[in-house]
Formats: structure tokens, C-alpha cells, sequence
């Protein structure tokens, strides 16, 4: 699956998307209102912990964004996706990343069957120097992800579509990480 944000640009994400091969499209939106149906593609919600029970009415996925208080995400409002651990603000420490999971995390995550996404796009948006730490963390992520039995993809995130990429480069820059 690749998860994409329109802006009024359905069309287009989905002509790129049939150039690129890709078979499962996710419209994220921000907005309940702005949510827009198209045939063969699902929609997909950002929304905060709270606002997750509402919103599974009316979009197939609910995707929450990591925050201050990733626990009660994942164990009281259970989203169907998660990402942006790896984004945090927080300082590493001296022998181990602060890439925002940890088994805690990961072993709740693999009890209410929530998916951690990586966002490619976010990482291309991100500075030189910062790439870097951003790359460590998502290799520490990957690792506790798999150690613990978690659901994991990479999808594009892109809001644009030229930002998309196809699936087989997402899945080889994973392939590369390990």
C-alpha cells in the first residue's frame, strides 16, 4: 500500500500511481470533510489519538501521527497506522537512538495489531546533517519491529505526485537498512 495526500489532485495521484504499478492507494486525508471516494482506492484519516473511534466511521484506515503520548495511542485508541516515530525531537543518547519505539511500545503494538509506517518523503524533506540520525533511527525501528512481531511498511507519504516512488524502491531502501 501507499499512502498519498491529495489536495483536489485525486486524478493525478491515481494516473501516477497506475504508471508506477502501484495496486493498493490510500488517500490520507486531514480533514473529515475534505474526504473524497474514488473506485479501487481507500481513504485513510490523520486524526489524533482521541478523535480515532469517531473517524473509523468514515474512512477505511486511521492513521495517527507519533506524539507526546504514543502509549495511550496505541493501547487505549488502537489506530490502524502509525508513523513518525523516528521524527521526534529528542536528543540520542550516548550508546542507543532515541528513535521513539521501544519493546514497550512494539509489544502493544503487536497485541491491538497496529502497522508502524515509515514516511519516505519526510526523510527526503529533511536536512544533510540531519538524514543521518533520522537513518539511524529508522534502523533501530526496524530492528524492534521485527524482534517483536510488528507490522512495518514504507510508503511514500508523498503530496505531491512527483514525490511518489514505486513500491520495489521503497522496499529495496528497506532491504538496504538491514
Amino acid at each position: 500500500m501507499d499512502f498519498v495526500f491529495p489536495n483536489n489532485n485525486e486524478e493525478e495521484f491515481a494516473k501516477t500511481a497506475k504508471k508506477l504499478s502501484i495496486d493498493n492507494l490510500v488517500f490520507v486525508y486531514t480533514d473529515i470533510k475534505m474526504v473524497k471516494k474514488m473506485e479501487g482506492v481507500k481513504t485513510a484519516l490523520l486524526a489524533s489519538p482521541k478523535q480515532v473511534n469517531s473517524a473509523k466511521r468514515f474512512v477505511d484506515f486511521v492513521i495517527v501521527k507519533s506524539g507526546e503520548d504514543d502509549r495511550f495511542a496505541l493501547e487505549k485508541s488502537k489506530p490502524d497506522f502509525m508513523f513518525g516515530f523516528e521524527f521526534a525531537g529528542r536528543k540520542d543518547f550516548m550508546h542507543q537512538r532515541a528513535s521513539g519505539l521501544n519493546q514497550v511500545l512494539c509489544k502493544i503494538a503487536k497485541k491491538n495489531n497496529i502497522k508502524i509506517l515509515f514516511p519516505f518523503s519526510d526523510l527526503l524533506k529533511q536536512l544533510p546533517e540531519n538524514k543521518s540520525v533520522i537513518i539511524g533511527r529508522l534502523i533501530q525501528n526496524i530492528k524492534l519491529c521485527r524482534k517483536y512481531g510488528v507490522s512495518l511498511s514504507i510508503c511514500s507519504f508523498a503530496k505531491t505526485p512527483f514525490e511518489m516512488r514505486k513500491m520495489k524502491d521503497l522496499e529495496s531502501f528497506v532491504r538496504i537498512l538491514n
